[in-house]
């Protein structure tokens, strides 16, 4: 089962909430897979396509927001839940402050059961709130990871303020 969920933080407010999921496309049927399939691309080339075909400006990975995607996904995974928020209660911004991440706007997207970076952005691409983050544009910068079973955390922030 495909499940999205997004959060967007901006200046400590919280908007969460979990959507349906698009419908599966095949493969080789969304410009961005048909990209990753195509050529050998990384994932912030696929974040930068997404953001350029609706005029955005390009943003660059963060090895810090790589960590804190990378713990949320794997927390998910090991204790079997899939939120926003952690059974003890963290929230995105929380994740990011913990480790040392000071940021003015910080989004979240998560998503479970799409096989490959470019299946799971199109189907971001595809939700409202998630393509939306994505394309935010004061954001700066974004991490990605993926734990076992296939659940995907994006977090995209802007740092400082």
């Amino acid at each position: 089962m495909l499940r999205l969920s997004l959060a967007l933080l901006a200046i400590g407010l919280l908007a969460a909430g979990h959507i349906a999921p698009p419908p599966h496309t095949a493969a080789g049927s969304s410009g961005l897979h048909h990209l990753v399939a195509s050529q050998a691309i990384s994932v912030t080339d696929v974040v930068n396509e997404a953001r350029k075909s609706k005029g955005r400006k390009p943003i660059k990975r963060s090895t810090r927001l790589d960590s804190v995607a990378a713990s949320h996904a794997k927390d998910m995974a090991s204790r079997d839940y899939f939120s926003h928020v952690s059974p003890n209660g963290a929230k995105p911004s929380d994740r990011a402050r913990r480790a040392g991440y000071r940021y003015c706007l910080i989004a979240e997207n998560i998503a479970n059961g799409y096989p490959t970076v470019a299946q799971v952005m199109d189907g971001w691409m595809k939700s409202k709130g998630h393509r939306k983050n994505i394309l935010l544009p004061k954001v700066t910068e974004f991490g990605l990871a993926r734990a076992q079973d296939n659940i995907w955390v994006m977090v995209l922030a802007k740092p400082g303020c």
